[in-house]
């Protein structure tokens, strides 16, 4: 499987991470809020989008609509939408994803409005 098959694989299906991360994984979320941070891992990545599952009672939804990867960094872009107290999320977000050794070394997390996704997750 190539990148861009494994970028693609992934954002069609949860399940599919598992086998294409790299034993050092990292993911990067940038910003303020309580969904901030660095997390190690499979268990960090799946407690990190389990975090924000339960802040937003189960409503956070990603339309994933674009992908590029070569064989070192790959790029998805989603619709990110969301539900939390009274507080709406509509925003687009980008996945920034690094490979080693043809695994998932590294994502950073992306939106188009830093500020928003702060006050939402806060």
């Amino acid at each position: 499987m190539n990148s861009l098959e494994i970028i693609k694989s992934i954002y069609a299906d949860i399940e599919a991470l598992p086998q294409h991360l790299h034993s050092d994984f990292k993911l990067h979320s940038p910003g303020k809020s309580l969904v901030a941070g660095e997390f190690a891992g499979l268990e960090g990545m799946i407690g990190h989008l389990t975090h924000m599952q339960t802040l937003s009672d189960n409503t956070m939804k990603l339309q994933a609509s674009n992908f590029m990867a070569d064989e070192k960094w790959g790029i998805g872009v989603s619709r990110i939408t969301a539900l939390r107290d009274d507080k709406q999320l509509d925003t687009v977000g980008f996945g920034l994803w690094r490979f080693a050794d043809g695994k998932l070394i590294d994502h950073w997390e992306f939106v188009s409005d830093q500020n928003a996704w702060d006050d939402f997750w806060s």
